[in-house]
């Protein structure tokens, strides 16, 4: 299936509807060309809503006749609005099977390209925006009304400026969160969102790199329960904020490499500030690079009691040739890392609080060209 786009104005066209609204016995129609017969219309009901079949769970099944022929068609509601794409049937058995139309949300809800930077993100992390996807309920201003289970994709709608929205995260297994928010360039921005856990403290904040149409977070370790999303305006300065569309994506199982010990993340550029600093959870660690001389990356961790703390980092180098420190959220350094056996090793005593981690250069004799290094964290038993 394909999206194309031309150009002119005041075309008929037909209205995309919600097929999260069908339910079972309700009437639909059919548009197609079944044997060759164009413009054909037929009629039925809906037979079963998220019917599986050969590994996809989210078909339609109507009793609508279709044949070879009425593929690609229109699957029509009572209003005449397209909820679904005719895809396979059996013509003797009249199992007939409609993939939502929702699937193609995601390539018409927006006019923005995804960039490389975009697209690495997710892939880094092992997941690419693939979902289920769902449509925001408009009630939403004050409390999440609607709960989003693992790997979801929810499209919605800032209707103005000061329009909050609310989701709820259902978590059932310890995991790490995954969480962006796309619009478009010119709004991307000022819209962010921050993820609350079951006791409402907030333990993730967007981070958006100038020029995207995303916002990410990534990295935090969470239990069972209900999470939140609030999503909100953060820059409302000379943008009209009146329906403003995004998609909200998240997905929390462990998308990390496992070396048995730790898991392993992909280091994602920029992180050579604090603002963009990568989140370290406990017993992990990032695969990074130092690009040249110059680079410097950072990570953040958070304790959420005093504990002794424990942080490695292992060069391709068999010296001592990358400088690390450790500072609290106020910028105070909490020392410096300790060259010991072939890695580097920062051992402390630390406060419940949020640290960063800064990695520089050490020895600018040695030319740098992308070269790599482990850093891991994690609470010593």
């Amino acid at each position: 299936m394909a999206i194309i786009k031309i150009q002119g104005s005041d075309f008929p066209y037909l209205e995309v509807g919600d097929p999260s609204t069908l339910r079972v016995a309700q009437r639909i129609y059919c548009v197609g060309s079944p044997l060759g017969f164009d413009n054909t219309i037929s009629d039925g009901l809906v037979s079963s809503i998220n019917r599986e079949y050969e590994g996809y769970d989210s078909y339609i099944q109507i009793s609508a006749p279709i044949a070879p022929g009425s593929s690609g068609g229109a699957l029509l509601n009572e209003y005449g609005q397209v909820v679904g794409v005719t895809t396979r049937g059996s013509v003797e058995a009249q199992v007939n099977l409609v993939v939502p139309i929702s699937e193609l949300a995601y390539a018409f809800h927006f006019t923005s390209l995804r960039s490389p930077r975009y697209l690495q993100a997710h892939y880094s992390f092992g997941c690419l925006p693939v979902g289920k996807v769902y449509f925001e309920i408009p009630s939403d201003e004050n409390k999440p009304t609607q709960t989003m289970e693992n790997d979801t994709l929810m499209f919605g709608t800032i209707t103005d400026v000061s329009d909050v929205d609310y989701f709820a995260l259902e978590v059932k297994e310890r995991a790490e969160l995954f969480v962006s928010l796309t619009s478009d360039v010119q709004h991307s921005a000022g819209l962010r969102f921050e993820v609350s856990d079951p006791s409402g403290k907030v333990i993730l904040k967007s981070r958006h790199y100038s020029g995207e149409v995303f916002s990410f977070t990534t990295g935090h370790g969470a239990s069972e329960g209900l999470y939140t999303i609030r999503i909100y305006v953060e820059d409302s300065s000379a943008l009209d904020w009146s329906n403003v569309n995004y998609e909200l994506f998240w997905i929390y199982h462990q998308t990390f490499e496992s070396t048995g010990l730790f898991g392993i993340f992909h280091e994602f550029e920029p992180n050579n500030t604090p603002e963009f600093a990568n989140y370290i959870p406990n017993f992990f660690g990032y695969e990074a690079t130092i690009a040249d001389s110059s680079d410097v990356d950072y990570y953040t961790f958070a304790l959420t009691q005093r504990e002794t703390f424990v942080i490695v980092i292992a060069s391709t180098y068999s010296k001592s040739v990358l400088n690390a420190e450790v500072f609290d959220s106020s910028n105070r350094s909490m020392g410096r890392f300790i060259f010991f056996e072939d890695v580097e090793i920062y051992h402390s005593t630390l406060s419940a609080g949020d640290y960063y981690i800064r990695v520089s250069v050490g020895d600018q004799s040695i030319s740098w060209d992308n070269d790599l290094y482990m850093i891991v964290t994690g609470i010593p038993e």
